[in-house]
């Protein structure tokens, strides 16, 4: 297949402009339960095969719902109802197995998992059946296909070569394209630990770094810096840290300041963010694109040890999908009128929260 790039920018990410999103401990704070206009509520059947401990990502087709549970290295295909229809499940070392889920991709109505231990594109259909696999031939962290290419990030590799090329385009045969370097600083901790990310919305394609607080937007074989974080001088990352290469962990246990950008979601209208500071606090907040001014989210939950109890899942059209514990999810409903939520699938509310399956919210904001 011949593969090109347009000389023709014309998304957002093409844009010359950087948005820049001041952040800091004085920020505003607003109740999470304010902002939510509408609230849908998706519950998943639980059955012996389809009990989940988290949510990792989940994958919208026209015909279903399927969710992958890292830790368990299996996906779970459900309908739009929310009842289950059967597991991805082929853990183990064979040729047509993998062992570690890196990254997950749907494409031509086959489930591509890339096992990051063994730098291969496994290729299974929707009911789990092995296809064929392609071999990559890098090590990335992450993996994307846009506009009719693979897109590979290698932003944790310690070797030098990952300062000269943190984005590599392929084709579908695997055959190399194109590199990018939107950032020539290194990785202050260039391990398997920390990964840069992808997201999207709509038409436009985002991508971030470890540690960075910058985000990129890509299109047409470029990555140009988009949205930039300002927190001033509380960003633990500094220039003379980074030229000095002294980062350390205990670095961040001594500074208990702002230094990785761990979740993040990106629309015309809003942007959310969560950070950690230190690595025992978690803090959650909003952009108002509109009004160019940040919030501090005020949740009607606690997060213990910095594992919160939900997680950004991506959009649908212009809903916000979060995953929640039921725990926390009849904390929120506590806060909200009965008129602002509903549940949508063929479980009743009753049902949902008497489930241990964590859940899927669909969330339309206020203006």
């Amino acid at each position: 297949m011949g593969c090109s790039f347009s000389e023709n920018e014309n998304s957002i990410a093409a844009t010359n402009g950087i948005l820049k999103v001041k952040i800091d401990s004085k920020s505003p704070k607003t109740e999470f339960s304010k902002q939510i206009a509408t609230l849908s509520i998706l519950g998943l059947e639980e059955t012996e095969r389809s009990l989940l401990d988290g949510i990792s990502r989940l994958i919208q087709t026209e015909e279903d719902i399927i969710i992958f549970d890292d830790q368990l290295l299996t996906g779970y295909r459900f309908n739009k109802q929310g009842k289950f229809l059967n597991s991805i499940n082929s853990v183990g070392k064979g040729p047509n197995e993998y062992e570690q889920i890196t990254d997950v991709i749907y494409r031509n109505n086959n489930i591509e998992i890339y096992n990051g231990l063994r730098e291969e594109l496994l290729r299974y259909d929707k009911f789990g059946v092995f296809q064929d696999k392609l071999r990559i031939p890098y090590t990335p962290d992450r993996i994307l296909f846009i506009e009719n290419h693979y897109l590979l990030s290698r932003s944790n590799k310690p070797s030098l070569d990952s300062m000269n090329y943190h984005l590599i385009w392929l084709d579908d045969k695997m055959n190399e394209l194109k590199r990018s370097n939107p950032y020539d600083k290194p990785n202050p901790f260039p391990l398997p630990l920390f990964f840069s990310d992808f997201r999207t919305f709509k038409n436009k394609t985002f991508y971030s770094l470890p540690f960075n607080d910058t985000i990129y937007g890509v299109s047409n074989g470029t990555a140009k810096p988009l949205i930039h974080f300002d927190f001033g001088e509380d960003w633990l990352w500094t220039e003379e840290l980074l030229n000095k290469q002294v980062a350390s962990m205990r670095t961040v246990a001594q500074k208990n300041a702002p230094w990785w950008i761990y979740s993040w979601l990106v629309s015309d209208s809003r942007i959310e963010v969560s950070y950690y500071i230190g690595f025992e606090e978690i803090r959650d907040g909003f952009f108002n694109r509109e009004t160019n001014k940040f919030y501090l989210y005020s949740y009607p939950w606690e997060i213990q040890d910095a594992e919160p109890p939900h997680r950004w899942l991506g959009y649908e059209g212009d809903q916000t999908l979060m995953a929640i514990s039921t725990d926390a999810l009849e904390l929120l409903l506590m806060e909200l009128e009965s008129d602002k939520y509903k549940t949508i699938g063929y479980l009743s509310l009753e049902q949902i929260l008497n489930s241990e399956n964590p859940v899927v919210l669909k969330i339309e904001y206020e203006n």
